[in-house]
């Protein structure tokens, strides 16, 4: 079998699961009673209440849409997902294609989305995505992730794996007067033919930043203003294209 393929379907597997794995531990309930101050404690280590993020800098950043829709930077996806109930909305418009893409999250660091992407001269594209997050013990800033673009294999299917870390929280920049930074980097099937993937988004002050990624065949770069923790817009270039971007979250 050809090592493409036998990568491929070693990727899938791990997807799926890791999909399954989750949706039992969801909807098994506990085999001893939680006590209160235990969940609370639990709730805690979460990345967003553990860590000292600025109001309105990593939450929306780390919840933008990509163009296929998945949680991520302009192209390639990040390790993480939508919260619980909430959706993510989002738009890309290019010279050659628009998408628009939706994300929810069904349980605790699962995610499921769609993008329909209107393409110029080509057949319009309809793209499904779902999204595992895992967060390793021991490691504050330091996450994983595990999914699909293109589940239906409308355009590319493609399995991937990628990994997000702070360098430098908002937080700490803020405080000490320096750039934050955070970077992503993984390797999928499909689109990334077997190939690393990264990027990285440098944080500013009042809410801006530069993004910057590698999707294995161009090099995309945007600018990103954050006006709150719900809605952001940027604009910037996808594979040699202008392009303008924006992403909406609606919780509940």
């Amino acid at each position: 079998m050809p090592m493409s393929m036998t990568f491929a379907k070693h990727l899938a597997t791990i997807t799926f699961i890791s999909f399954g794995s989750l949706a039992i531990c969801a909807l098994t309930p506990p085999k001893y009673p939680v006590k209160k101050e235990e969940t609370v404690a639990l709730r805690l280590t979460a990345p967003l209440q553990g860590s000292p993020f600025i109001e309105g800098s990593r939450d929306s950043r780390r919840q933008a849409r990509t163009i296929w829709g998945s949680t991520g930077l302009i192209f390639i996806p990040s390790a993480y997902t939508v919260d619980p109930n909430e959706y993510g909305f989002g738009m890309a418009v290019t010279k050659d294609f628009t998408s628009a893409s939706g994300v929810f999250g069904i349980v605790q660091d699962v995610e499921v989305g769609a993008s329909y992407l209107s393409r110029s001269g080509q057949d319009n594209k309809f793209i499904a995505n779902a999204k595992v997050h895992i967060l390793p013990s021991n490691f504050r800033d330091f996450e994983l992730g595990i999914g699909v673009l293109d589940a239906a294999d409308a355009a590319n299917q493609t399995f991937y794996f990628v990994a997000s870390a702070d360098l430098i929280t908002p937080a700490l920049a803020e405080e000490r007067g320096a750039v934050g930074m955070r970077v992503h980097a993984g390797v999928g099937t499909g689109y990334f033919s077997e190939k690393p993937f990264a990027g990285g988004e440098l944080f500013f002050p009042n809410g801006f930043s530069l993004v910057g990624e590698w999707d294995t065949k161009n090099f995309n770069t945007a600018v990103r203003y954050a006006h709150d923790d719900e809605f952001f817009i940027e604009a910037g270039t996808y594979s040699s294209r202008l392009m303008v971007k924006m992403s909406y979250v609606m919780r509940f």
